[in-house]
């Protein structure tokens, strides 16, 4: 698209592609580069902007958009993916929100993230198991003194550290507390001749810490240092879930290095104060999502007929032919790692495609799944963030809630093509998501209309390697081979590190059997790797041929 037509466009409303393409345009053009070269997970200071060429891509947008624009935006939303979902999903004058300063002297409201895990909790009272377990293996001249008192201001510094939750007036709440210790136990395991390797020590280390909550009780987040060996260390983060979702985690990671790295060199804690905590931004939400406002009316309008006529109910074909009834459900997990090159393949398919490998892996997994039931369409659950406001880009907290997304069987298309009509399905999902799935379905049931069944997830994670940095050290992630990833029901993950790909699949084995589901995720890498390598093929609905060496690929959960 060329300048006249970004500019002609700037008259009328503009879509998230079309933000998308305007600054993947503009960052080629900053750098000399290729579009196709632009990745829009990449943050803008790994693509090659300084900060003065943020401030002026920050400035053009501006103008481009017609409206006013804070000079941080590009920092605190470091993405093209990103900056395009924010600007889509926005009016002018939502990205300067006016806070609200409610009193911490009574109970405040859960965000509708928290209020979502809040219904599976065990309340009022009881103990729930929902945690979130960071992990590190740091080596070298650990600075405990350093490290307690990094984690000492962040428990000061953020609210949510120190918030406990409950029911009040027959609503979740939560309560912030006006301090809050840092809990940290220090172990020494470096006589114990009993733990002669990392999966023993890991499995203790487990078992020590992931206990579950009371999260009407404080502490809701305590670390744990294990000494290993001289300069040695194993760290253990737990959170309950309420307090974290994947980016508050990459926030707590940030702003402990910086904490950590001033204290060690003897100077104060210096990070920029915080404007919000998470509670303020539960009262706003609750405000701006109220049943009779706007917002909130226009999103169930959009929602009511999007599920105007749910698709049928999948019939897959790993469920048991006798579902052992009697029996608990049972979690099982199983995975597979895809090769070096097909997830270099991907990388570079994403870029063309101007997506990003979350929107790719979606529509190879719906594509390969519609091959595999009778059904023409599926509802598929995935997860989406709402913290993409402003406000919303610093805090601790959850945010994360689930949306089900329609998808029809390709009608004749080649991969590439079946890839951009996700990625618009996907982002017109995304600009309605603040809208909790509970609330769609309750109205739907109040109309006697069908609810929509969603009975398989998809979700895609990547694992920075470098999420923790403390001076003076080596730290990398502590994960054992076959991380769980705690899920119910069925629920399908890929899962990106540092030069590895993997697909994992967790599963209810009271209803589905384990080796059908273990040749379904066999099928669906073999799947992966034949699309990546041939986009323009044109998609069939037949089941895609099995490949040989099923013991090599795979690992228990």
């Amino acid at each position: 698209m060329d300048g006249a037509n970004f500019e002609a466009m700037a008259t009328k409303e503009v879509t998230q592609s079309d933000i998308r393409d305007w600054l993947i345009e503009k960052v080629a053009e900053t750098l000399k580069c290729s579009p196709e070269d632009i990745g829009l997970e990449e943050p803008f200071t790994s693509l090659g902007l300084d900060s003065l060429s943020m401030l002026m891509l920050t400035g053009d947008l501006a103008a481009w958009l017609g409206r006013d624009l804070q000079a941080t935006l590009l920092l605190k939303h470091p993405t093209i993916e990103e900056v395009a979902e924010l600007m889509a999903r926005s009016e002018p004058g939502d990205l300067e929100l006016q806070m609200p300063s409610p009193s911490r002297e009574r109970p405040l409201p859960a965000t509708l993230a928290q209020e979502r895990l809040l219904r599976h909790a065990n309340l009022p009272p009881g103990l729930d198991a929902n945690l979130v377990n960071p992990r590190f293996v740091i080596r070298g001249a650990l600075d405990l003194n350093a490290l307690r008192g990094a984690l000492a201001e962040m428990v000061r510094r953020h609210e949510m550290l120190r918030t406990t939750f409950g029911v009040h007036a027959g609503s979740y709440v939560q309560i912030v507390h006006p301090t809050g210790s840092v809990v940290v136990e220090e172990v020494d395991w470096t006589t114990d001749v009993a733990l002669q390797s990392e999966d023993q020590m890991l499995t203790r280390a487990r078992q020590m810490v992931m206990k579950p909550m009371d999260v009407g009780v404080l502490p809701l987040f305590h670390t744990s240092i294990i000494k290993v060996a001289e300069q040695d260390y194993r760290v253990m983060l737990v959170f309950h879930h309420l307090l974290c979702d994947a980016d508050a985690l990459r926030v707590f990671f940030a702003e402990l290095t910086r904490l950590y790295s001033a204290l060690c060199k003897g100077y104060p804690p210096a990070l920029e104060p915080l404007e919000w905590q998470l509670a303020d931004f539960a009262v706003w939400e609750r405000d701006w999502l109220r049943r009779d406002a706007a917002p909130y009316q226009e999103r169930l309008a959009w929602w009511r007929e999007y599920w105007h006529a749910p698709p049928p109910i999948p019939r897959f074909p790993f469920v048991l032919k006798e579902p052992l009834s009697a029996v608990a459900s049972s979690a099982s997990t199983r995975h597979a790692f895809v090769a070096l090159d097909i997830a270099r393949q991907s990388e570079l398919l994403a870029r063309q495609s101007k997506c990003t490998l979350y929107t790719l892996f979606f529509a190879a997994f719906s594509s390969y799944l519609l091959g595999h039931i009778p059904e023409r369409e599926v509802a598929i659950g995935t997860y989406v963030s709402d913290r993409k406001r402003m406000a919303a880009g610093g805090l601790l907290g959850m945010f994360v809630s689930m949306v089900p997304v329609r998808v029809k069987s390709p009608p004749d298309s080649t991969f590439r093509e079946f890839v951009q009509r996700v990625r618009l399905e996907l982002d017109q999902v995304s600009l309605r998501r603040e809208l909790p799935f509970e609330e769609v379905t309750e109205h739907l049931r109040g109309a006697g209309k069908e609810v929509p069944e969603v009975l398989v997830l998809f979700q895609h994670m990547h694992l920075p390697g470098d999420a923790l940095s403390l001076e003076g050290t080596q730290t990398t992630r502590w994960l054992e081979h076959g991380q769980r990833l705690e899920t119910s029901g069925l629920s399908f993950s890929t899962v990106s590190a540092r030069d590895e790909l993997a697909v994992w699949v967790s599963f209810d084995g009271s209803l589905y059997d384990a080796a059908e589901v273990e040749g379904f995720l066999n099928g669906f890498v073999a799947y992966l790797g034949a699309l990546m390598s041939e986009p323009d093929q044109k998609l069939t609905r037949e089941k895609p041929v099995e490949v040989s060496g099923w013991d090599s690929l795979f690992g228990p959960g």
